[in-house]
């Protein structure tokens, strides 16, 4: 038992940098660094399709719509709403990014692409690429500052549902579970 324990304690080291090596901190980490400390930071607007040779300027394999150089607030305020929404997880599958920022500093870019029906993003840092996840209600902030710029926008995937409101449905179990006469039916 006293063997295990010190075998244990002699690993812990090793185990918690494997760890960390594997968790997926590192695309996160690049973006949230270069984000942070740019000396300029391009936002662009993408379609979601990869497009064949000659149809003009791409990002990464993704034709660019447009693309602005983000100054004062606005830099601000992108830069800021992506860093918050970036997150551990990996996303989905389908990866159709409509936005992308290049955040640029002494010479050295990093670029980030946003797929939002997914919601993962991919840091590209050189040739080195990574992937994370992304929460939810980024993809408005990137829009306001590209219409403000001017910059036309890939259309929006069609949803084939509308997305569910469940407030209807959490009132009126809080109300069954209060034991309320008022309790509206499904």
């Amino acid at each position: 038992m006293m063997r295990t324990r010190r075998t244990f304690h002699a690993l812990t080291p090793l185990l918690l940098t494997i760890a960390a090596g594997c968790s997926g901190d590192k695309p996160l980490t690049d973006a949230n660094t270069a984000l942070a400390q740019a000396d300029e930071v391009e936002l662009y607007s993408l379609e979601p399709v990869q497009p064949t040779e000659g149809q003009g300027e791409t990002l990464r394999g993704w034709k660019v719509l447009g693309k602005t150089v983000l100054k004062g607030g606005a830099r601000t305020q992108v830069v800021d709403a992506v860093r918050a929404g970036l997150h551990r997880s990996v996303g989905g599958k389908c990866f159709h990014p409509r936005h992308a920022l290049r955040a640029t500093r002494r010479g050295r870019a990093v670029d980030v692409l946003l797929c939002f029906e997914c919601r993962a993003v991919r840091v590209y840092d050189g040739d080195a690429e990574g992937v994370s996840g992304l929460e939810a209600g980024v993809e408005a902030v990137l829009d306001g500052a590209l219409r403000e710029a001017g910059v036309p926008l890939a259309d929006k995937p069609k949803r084939t549902a509308p997305p569910l409101d469940p407030w209807p449905v959490l009132r009126s179990v809080s109300l069954a579970q209060r034991g309320d006469a008022a309790t509206p039916a499904l």
